[in-house]
């Protein structure tokens, strides 16, 4: 996690290139989603209390500036219960802890660690709340439900009596739901929402992507999140997977899961790491998943008033895979890394994601095993 010098650094750079038009790295981003008729991540956060607005309404308001909301975003600790493949140390402890084969994690920090850094945050807050007419707080973790700084701070906006101006958003996996606690929030909170990230629907290969959790714990906890909306007006949900190499010959069972579903689905391509990219496939396998997606696309979709911009992004996910060109050296880079991640985790690509090994070639699965073998010796 970056220091609170580096934060600022990061928010006074953004803050300088928005004032004078110039796309931050940092917001790339969400700037070519919107050029290719996506919703981004912040045009989305929107959505979540805006219900009234379209995404058109919503994209035309950002390039115009008629918004007067400001966000808060916290990212307290990497404190996390799940070491998906997609992540790293510095985002999840357990993923810290697993890589590194030790049994405790010892990388763990949280903002409210650092005294005069929590108290300018409160400040910041009671400053920002005054000047908005939308104001939002935006958790992140690690897993944003399991963050002892984000109970801390809903006590103290309780306290101040800031609750009732706050829209709290939560990046959560789903593993966890607290009842009293959510409930609560939702009765103090202007709005409570959740994003939460389900990348796979298949139970074998959900826990290969999102170690150690079964899909059994998501699959109940979806239950109890939708009751839950369905309770309280101001309470919403909606799914963040992320499609990579992992995953994505699992699309078919993803929409089937989610297909009696009326919940917005905000999806994402994987960037980084590149072993992990769908570009890192090979030539052959791309065709095959290609054909599977386009099949999908014609034939089974979700709820098209709710995910058209879902649709469109499956669809730029052809694209991504017609153009991009293969790089043999890190697609062997995925082989490896794959092949120890199977070890420490005790999984296996040939069962946990066995769609994907049955259309890979015989050299690459005799080379999957030869890394294999050789952590073995």
């Amino acid at each position: 996690m970056g220091t609170s010098k580096d934060i600022n650094h990061n928010v006074i750079e953004i803050k300088k290139n928005v004032e004078t038009g110039q796309i931050d790295k940092n917001c790339k981003f969400c700037h070519d989603q919107e050029d290719t008729g996506q919703l981004s991540a912040r045009s989305r956060s929107l959505l979540s209390f805006t219900k009234n607005l379209t995404a058109h309404e919503i994209r035309e308001g950002i390039s115009t500036k008629k918004f007067n909301e400001h966000t808060d975003f916290f990212m307290f600790s990497n404190k996390c219960n799940m070491a998906c493949r997609i992540c790293n140390g510095g985002t999840s402890s357990l993923y810290y802890s697993t890589w590194n084969n030790k049994k405790k994690n010892n990388n763990h920090v949280t903002l409210s660690d650092n005294l005069s850094y929590w108290n300018s945050i409160k400040s910041d807050i009671k400053h920002n709340i005054e000047h908005s007419e939308i104001y939002r707080i935006t958790v992140s973790g690690g897993e944003g439900t399991i963050q002892e700084d984000l109970y801390k701070l809903t006590d103290w906006l309780i306290e101040e009596n800031l609750n009732d101006k706050v829209n709290l958003q939560i990046s959560t996996n789903g593993s966890v739901f607290l009842d009293k606690v959510f409930d609560n929030w939702c009765k103090k909170f202007k709005s409570l929402s959740f994003g939460i990230s389900v990348d796979s629907a298949h139970p074998d290969n959900f826990q290969y992507v999102r170690y150690p959790v079964k899909f059994e714990k998501i699959h109940e906890n979806l239950k109890r999140f939708s009751k839950l909306a369905k309770t309280y007006s101001n309470c919403s949900f909606y799914i963040t997977p992320t499609f990579y190499i992992n995953n994505i010959v699992y699309l078919e069972d993803f929409l089937d899961y989610f297909e009696e579903v009326n919940v917005p689905i905000w999806d994402n391509t994987l960037s980084q790491p590149k072993d992990l990219c769908l570009s890192t496939l090979p030539l052959a396998v791309r065709e095959k998943v290609i054909d599977q997606i386009s099949l999908l696309i014609d034939h089974k979709f979700l709820n098209i008033s709710y995910n058209y911009n879902f649709k469109l992004s499956i669809e730029n996910i052809i694209t991504q895979l017609r153009e991009s060109t293969f790089d043999d050296k890190i697609w062997k880079n995925y082989l490896s890394t794959t092949a120890r991640w199977d070890k420490l985790t005790n999984t296996d690509i040939s069962l946990h994601n066995q769609k994907l090994w049955d259309v890979l070639s015989d050299s690459d699965k005799t080379l999957y095993y030869q890394y294999k073998n050789d952590l073995n010796n």
